[in-house]
């Protein structure tokens, strides 16, 4: 991992990110100045969160080093009307109880979100009961980390108990049902999540463990995975899209910016063409976006007004140059 192929790798999702009809995301990875830097330069809505882990990286040396060069990147971008930047503890068993509470303090003095992978796999929750004496959830809650400003990405496996301190300290779920399926990581009772109050976005995880970020597709896979409970109403077209949107835009911290055309919010929004005849007779708009794979049919993509994405043709990212550009790694990966 270099600067070079985490900015060829951004470029290329913003990319299809734009293509497939979303106007905002949020990432971890190393170099998040790197991500940020292609973002801004695609026009393109971002909240990067830096990634902190206890062991080194071809970033930081240590927990100290991710935490520095993290906060001086938020510092850099305190004022952008495009970008905001959070923590990114990577996970509970990457990251120890006294970098978790400096995380906590830190969030609430900056107040900057915190997103960390928690509860992904069985194995984590065993890790933990047998490290730890209790499960990833009611350790975070001990450390300060649960709260409003907290992003549970995953959540492929919990109990009541857990639930409940999720909900009452206020944290934000986000389901990757694509990355689950196909890591055999578990699945995420997201009906479950969504009656009990938990706010909930809808994610692809990465395209290294999905292949791809059409967040179309994936609310189509969220809503026929939910519905194999046995429960055909479960998570209905309506409510996979409220995932992809209002419900990223809340656990994002941005619902007050994004997430729904109000006036006063950001002017972020796609236009999906309808005529296809996939999407005939159109007589329930919601459900034909989220079953045809309506991130095909994404023809404009504006943020912040500015248009980015015209007659499906990327107005801010050269794809000639692009393609170009990554396919000089596929050799090297």
């Amino acid at each position: 991992v270099e600067p070079g192929f985490v900015q060829h790798g951004s470029e290329l999702a913003i990319a299809e990110m734009l293509q497939s009809g979303t106007t905002t995301f949020s990432d971890m990875y190393f170099f998040p100045e790197v991500v940020a830097g292609a973002a801004e330069a695609a026009g393109m809505r971002a909240q990067i969160t830096f990634p902190v882990l206890e062991f080194a990286s071809a970033w930081a040396e240590d927990a100290e080093q991710y935490l520095s060069k993290g906060l001086a990147l938020l510092d850099t971008q305190r004022h952008s009307d495009l970008l905001t930047v959070g923590f990114g503890p990577h996970a509970p068993y990457t990251v120890s109880d006294a970098t978790f509470e400096r995380i906590a303090v830190l969030a609430a003095e900056v107040d900057a979100p915190i997103q960390v992978h928690l509860q992904e796999t069985a194995a984590e929750l065993a890790q933990s009961s047998a490290e730890h004496g209790c499960s990833p959830v009611q350790r975070l809650q001990r450390l300060g980390i649960l709260g409003p400003r907290a992003q549970a990405v995953h959540l492929a496996h919990f109990d009541e108990n857990d639930l409940e301190l999720l909900v009452e300290s206020g944290t934000s779920a986000v389901h990757c049902p694509a990355s689950n399926a196909k890591l055999s990581s578990g699945y995420s009772q997201v009906s479950q999540l969504m009656a009990a109050g938990l706010p909930v976005g809808l994610g692809t995880d990465s395209a290294a463990s999905n292949n791809t970020l059409d967040l179309f597709d994936t609310a189509r896979l969220a809503a026929l995975m939910a519905k194999q409970q046995g429960d055909a109403s479960s998570l209905t077209a309506w409510q996979s899209l409220h995932m992809a949107t209002c419900g990223g835009a809340r656990a994002l911290g941005m619902a007050d910016k994004i997430g729904s055309l109000e006036a006063g919010k950001c002017a972020d929004f796609i236009a999906v063409d309808t005529n296809s005849v996939s999407m005939q007779p159109l007589y329930e708009p919601a459900s034909q976006l989220i079953y045809t794979g309506a991130g095909k049919a994404v023809t404009h993509s504006r943020v912040g007004g500015r248009c980015l994405l015209r007659e499906r043709r990327l107005q801010s990212i050269n794809s000639n140059a692009l393609l170009e550009a990554t396919a000089s790694w596929r050799d090297r990966i």
